[in-house]
């Protein structure tokens, strides 16, 4: 994605995630984030994750829940934030325009201190990015996103729209959500890309920053196309 000026980001989100099948414990996670002085230096913990299923127990009729992981967030500013549960490492960056290299190789560093020399096998990896497009007051959505839903109705304040499709063989999911308000006019696009793995691609996988590196474009082709041209030379100098 071209990079827009601080004054006309549209980042509301970065997120790139892996899952993985493996025994890796809350308590190994600690362990092994307390011995990677990158990840010291940059991060504290702010809270513990717990699972969202719901356990009930018929002998004592009380619902439980596990604690499953924890949250770390940048002790710099607050807009970087590092999720780590059994079976999942996710990294968000929040309102803010990264490189895709500057996080690949981040990402790539954080799972090598995390993994270390185990035998994981991990199946799938996401990269997604949360955008809001302003829709000014003379403007209507058709004037900045090229998705055009016809219906009868007026004075609509409110969309949504989702979309699940293959694009390379990836599979892909888009999110538009349209906020009609006058104080917050604008469109939510939210869109991800994801890389699956089976066993036979474990050496592949140990490039992590390489696999992202491959989705880069095809994620940029994703959301070029839903931006009007008056959208592009406003934020983008008309660059794809």
């Amino acid at each position: 994605m071209s990079k827009t000026t601080k004054g006309n980001n549209l980042i509301r989100e970065i997120l790139v995630s892996i899952s993985f099948d493996g025994d890796i414990s809350v308590q190994t996670l600690e362990e092994r984030v307390k011995k990677s002085t990158l990840i010291n230096e940059t991060f504290k913990k702010t809270h513990d994750a717990f699972s969202t299923s719901i356990k009930f127990d018929p002998a004592d009729s009380k619902s439980k829940t596990g604690r499953v992981g924890f949250v770390l967030q940048s002790k710099k500013d607050q807009r970087i934030i590092l999720q780590l549960k059994t079976g999942m490492i996710s990294y968000h960056m929040l309102d803010q325009y990264v490189p895709s290299n500057e996080f690949a190789d981040l990402f790539q560093k954080y799972w090598s201190a995390i993994v270390g020399d185990e035998n994981i096998i991990p199946k799938e990896l996401t990269i997604r990015y949360v955008n809001f497009i302003p829709v000014e007051d003379e403007e209507k959505l058709s004037d900045v996103i090229t998705l055009k839903v016809e219906h009868p109705y007026e004075n609509v304040e409110n969309e949504f729209y989702n979309a699940k499709f293959y694009k390379n063989d990836l599979p892909v999911n888009i999110v538009i959500a349209y906020e009609g308000n006058k104080e917050n006019r604008g469109a939510f696009f939210d869109h991800s890309i994801k890389q699956k793995f089976n066993k036979e691609d474990k050496e592949k996988v140990s490039n992590l920053e390489q696999i992202i590196s491959q989705l880069r474009p095809i994620k940029n082709d994703i959301f070029f196309k839903i931006l009007t041209e008056k959208t592009k030379n406003k934020y983008f100098n008309g660059i794809s």
